[in-house]
């Protein structure tokens, strides 16, 4: 991994999303000597609550804000970013973790809605429970230990359950399915 270790959220400023937890698991991080840098990728502008969190923890210069409505340039951070966090205390099934696991970045998330259907724990990814910020913090350090064949694994396996249950293919053959038994 790149010294520090680079995470990345990607989302929208809404508080379900839990950027709260991944910031407080950051200053854990760092209170146990483990440099990270934190980006967070987001549409609008962060809360007063967040800004406060990173300025009075002195996270300033460990978590950077960062708004674009570019997909590409969201690709660009994925590609330079060492693991996706998806601290969310509620979730569907998200598509930045979809796009994360098909691009090759390992995915920590938090084990909030459908979460637990894309990722398998250990296998395709890493779940945490959700709206707890030591918990995260043990997960990324957990991560930063593992071994270069060990996230190979992870990263080969998230791929093939993107090829295998999350294709385009997948999704027209099911809509197709769907529409084919409504209309007899």
């Amino acid at each position: 991994f790149s010294k520090p270790l680079q995470l990345l959220s990607v989302g929208r400023w809404n508080r379900a999303k839990g950027y709260q937890y991944a910031i407080n698991a950051v200053k854990n991080l760092y209170e146990r000597d483990i440099v990270v840098r934190y980006t967070i990728i987001a549409h609008g502008n962060p809360s007063e609550d967040i800004l406060a969190l990173i300025n009075n923890d002195g996270l300033n210069d460990k978590v950077s804000l960062k708004t674009t409505y570019n997909q590409e340039d969201v690709y660009q951070w994925m590609y330079r970013s060492d693991c996706l966090l998806l601290p969310s205390i509620e979730e569907g099934i998200a598509n930045v973790v979809l796009e994360s696991m098909a691009i090759g970045l390992p995915v920590i998330s938090s084990d909030c809605g459908g979460m637990s259907e894309v990722i398998t724990h250990g296998i395709n990814g890493f779940l945490v429970n959700p709206g707890n910020s030591a918990l995260l913090a043990d997960m990324i350090s957990n991560f930063s230990d593992c071994n270069e064949k060990e996230i190979s694994k992870i990263i080969s396996n998230a791929k093939k359950t993107i090829e295998q249950n999350h294709s385009i293919n997948n999704y027209l053959t099911e809509f197709h399915y769907f529409y084919r038994r409504l209309l007899n």
